[in-house]
């Protein structure tokens, strides 16, 4: 079998798109995918009605991206997080409420599009699965449902519904094979249900080839990847509207770092609204011998690809450069880094080593450098170590534990404050900053640990090509893990760190040195002070 991925960002203007293949000569069989990154029509359009926006964002995906599958293959498209809905849906419950779809559970006579229902609750589902149908290819898409609830105190009728963010997949006659409620999420609000519990969900194609589904910020979460990683499921698919934020969890970043720590094929669609934060789309693979990535990084009308023409010769990856693109003019939201530890990461010549510790986490940058800092000014480097529990906005309930450290490029602001959550064109000097070696190691209390690697050449691709990832288990919840760039490899770095999110409680401290035991001391004292009665008795 052959796995092709293909990556599309575009607007009703501008359409661009990257490929990568997985050959294999033996296998006759082929899947490909296509994952769509792009801003909904109608985010702006406040006098439309729901079903228009729904509608109009149902043209653009038939008319932009689907072309007429092949017998010989199964061709799967992949939409984003909101992508019929726009983005407004996760502060409005009415416009929700408007949008959410009535799904049905997914089964082998399941076909939507023969359905007679014409209401705006039924749209989504029955014109997918025409559009499947009809063009013969598999469609991945993110979709709003709703689910009838108990009325709470003052509710109406109509709006006692559940609203789940749920992906919907329709094979290539249009059948509807699965579903999967979104079950993690870093927004705050009130809008979308969580599920009572993760329904880890996958798909088989015709071709032979199983897909996992996540979604949004299921990559930062245990449950349900851990259990699809357990059924041996090696390729997966997430669609999100992923919201890029410095200095540790930009979109591409995430998507690779995840890639490379569980060594499967990875595909992301993303919603694409760069001027509000949200963009990047990537198909990643790690293989023996290598890593391989395309992305596309920017706003909905262009980006920077790269190209990998096959996934055994990485001498092949070229980057292409599209036209009216600018990485540097991506929104990027601050990430709150009160609660790390920073310490200054002073550059020269020789070798050198920083430790920093945040409570019992603890991690160890080795690195080296050959750049003349005299014509460099505002160089500010540092190592962020953060161990404890995550927490989202003013929210003081945590999200789960979190251990993450790493060097990042800080920019110096206003009375020469540091920030550390500043964006790439903040701290343009890493353009003239080169490591001739990095190495950076921690105590973790899980090994599903990220890599998470940003270039710091404005100019050039977002991703920093992973470096060699070790894991070395030193006892239960207590593992070594290093990410290391080999010496004389020169790389200009924004960030180069490692992460564990979701992870269990680290092992409990030691017992104290075991001292003499009070109980067996106090038997004996009484003991003994009997035995002295006993004695001067005889002797009265």
């Amino acid at each position: 079998m052959r796995l092709l991925f293909l990556l599309v960002a575009f607007s009703p203007a501008c359409f661009v798109h990257a490929q990568t293949q997985a050959p294999n000569p033996a296998a006759l069989n082929v899947a490909e995918l296509q994952v769509m990154g792009y801003t909904a029509v109608g985010w702006n359009e406040t006098t439309w009605s729901a079903r228009q926006i729904l509608e109009a964002n149902l043209e653009v995906v038939r008319g932009a991206t689907i072309n007429t599958g092949a017998i010989d293959r199964d061709r799967i498209y992949v939409l984003p997080e909101y992508a019929f809905t726009t983005t407004r849906v996760m502060n409005t419950r009415t416009l929700a409420l408007e949008m959410a779809q009535l799904v049905r559970e997914p089964g082998e006579n399941v076909l939507p599009c023969s359905s007679a229902n014409a209401g705006t609750e039924y749209l989504l589902m029955k014109q997918l699965s025409c559009i499947s149908r009809e063009n013969f290819v598999y469609l991945v898409a993110a979709v709003l449902e709703k689910e009838a609830r108990e009325c709470q105190t003052g509710e109406t009728a109509a709006s006692c519904f559940n609203i789940f963010s749920t992906t919907i997949v329709t094979d290539k006659n249009g059948y509807f094979i699965a579903k999967y409620r979104r079950f993690n999420s870093l927004e705050q609000g009130t809008v979308i249900t969580r599920p009572i519990e993760a329904t880890p969900t996958s798909f088989t194609t015709a071709s032979g080839f199983t897909f996992g589904l996540l979604t949004g910020n299921d990559l930062l979460f245990r449950e349900p990847a851990q259990t699809l990683l357990r059924r041996n499921v090696t390729q997966f698919i997430t669609n999100g509207a992923w919201l890029n934020t410095m200095p540790f969890e930009f979109s591409v970043n995430v998507f690779q770092g995840w890639n490379a720590a569980n060594k499967v094929y990875l595909a992301a669609a993303n919603y694409m609204e760069a001027e509000r934060g949200y963009s990047g789309i990537g198909t990643y693979r790690t293989f023996s011998g290598g890593f391989l990535r395309s992305e596309v990084v920017g706003n909905s009308s262009g980006g920077y690809l790269a190209i990998g023409d096959t996934l055994s010769d990485l001498s092949s990856l070229r980057r292409r450069k599209r036209q009216n693109t600018s990485p540097s003019s991506v929104v990027t939201m601050p990430a709150d880094l009160s609660k790390f530890v920073s310490v200054e990461v002073p550059l020269s010549q020789a070798s050198r080593q920083v430790r920093a510790c945040h409570e019992t986490f603890c991690c160890n940058l080795t690195y080296s450098t050959t750049t003349t800092l005299a014509d460099v000014t505002n160089v500010t480097y540092r190592l962020l170590v953060f161990g404890g529990n995550r927490t989202v906005g003013g929210d003081t309930q945590p999200i789960f534990l979190e251990q993450t450290c790493g060097l990042v490029a800080c920019a110096r602001g206003a009375g020469n404050v540091t920030d550390c959550s500043a964006s790439r064109d903040q701290t343009a000097y890493t353009n003239f900053v080169s490591f001739s070696s990095l190495s950076l190691q921690g105590s973790f209390a899980t090994n599903s640990v990220r890599p998470i690697t940003m270039s710091g050449e404005p100019d050039r691709f977002y991703s920093l090509n992973i470096g060699t990832l070790r894991t070395e288990q030193i006892s239960e919840r207590n593992y070594t893990v290093s990410n290391e760039v080999p010496r004389g490899l020169f790389i200009r770095v924004k960030t180069f760190a490692l992460s564990a999110t979701d992870s269990p409680a680290p092992p409990p401290p030691p017992p104290p040195p075991a001292g003499p035991n009070m109980s067996t001391l106090g038997k004996a004292s009484s003991a003994f002070l009997m035995l002295l009665a006993a004695l001067a008795a005889k002797l009265v």
